[in-house]
């Protein structure tokens, strides 16, 4: 903190709270971020009471939650969801390292809390779930120089909808998925317990969520680029389907990707 304070050229926790206090936007996400962080707390105490409810169920419910928390946060201030994100993900290391070393009493509540978030992929003594979930949709934003200016017609400003990749990826097409398949679901997938109706809802409701920010006038999306867009997710869905990897990482790296050449 020293070191920090001397480059800042004030002390560190001043600076911090002026920066998330001079701004009134600022403020009210931060408000907004808290009572969302609330509600995943009060869902998880739910969940540890829930018998029979589906870990699948869970975990879609949490994507959904983090669409809520990134949205917002990319599309008001990329800045401040640049280095929330990153606090966050540190936070979340922090409790996984206390929970793998025992530290009690804080280890056993962590871990009847993170035992929520396991699936197939958590095979060993790490769970990564969550972990993997806030890097996934905060990749975009990390890929990116920071600050940002999205007003600025510079080449090397990023496009709102790239910086969207994880939350359209992750949060949008593969909770749509899942949903879809669940309900609607009929033809697998070769090799695969996903349904090919399951990823034809997720790309429909991608697409759906697009259009509705264009809109709403907060991105703009040329009718040349719709076409494009469509193959883009398409694609990553195919791959969200087939593929064995780590979805919620390997999805948004994807269609970043596809949409920056958009």
């Amino acid at each position: 903190m020293g070191i920090s304070s001397l480059l800042l050229g004030k002390w560190m926790p001043t600076w911090l709270l002026e920066v998330l206090t001079t701004s009134s936007v600022r403020l009210t996400l931060l408000g907004c971020w808290g009572g969302l962080s609330l509600l995943a707390m009060l869902i998880t105490v739910w969940a540890k009471r829930k018998t029979g409810l589906a870990t699948t169920v869970l975990r879609k419910i949490y994507h959904i939650l983090i669409v809520l928390v990134f949205t917002p946060g990319i599309l008001l201030d990329l800045t401040l969801a640049y280095f929330a994100s990153a606090a966050v993900m540190m936070l979340f290391c922090l409790l996984e390292f206390i929970r793998i070393q025992g530290i009690e009493p804080i280890a056993s509540i962590i871990s009847a809390a993170f035992y929520t978030f396991l699936d197939e992929k958590d095979t060993g003594e790490l769970i990564l779930s969550h972990i993997y979930l806030v890097v996934g949709v905060a990749t975009p934003l990390w890929l990116n120089p920071c600050p940002f200016d999205a007003t600025s017609d510079s080449l090397t400003t990023p496009s709102l909808l790239p910086l969207l990749a994880g939350v359209l990826a992750v949060g949008v097409g593969d909770t749509a998925a899942s949903v879809g398949g669940t309900y609607f679901g009929r033809k697998k997938w070769s090799g695969t317990k996903k349904t090919v109706e399951g990823s034809f809802f997720g790309v429909i409701v991608q697409m759906i969520a697009v259009g509705l920010l264009v809109a709403l006038e907060v991105i703009d999306v040329t009718w040349a680029v719709w076409g494009r867009l469509l193959l883009s997710i398409s694609l990553v869905a195919v791959v969200e389907a087939l593929t064995d990897q780590v979805d919620n990482i390997v999805l948004p790296l994807l269609l970043y990707t596809s949409l920056m050449d958009l």
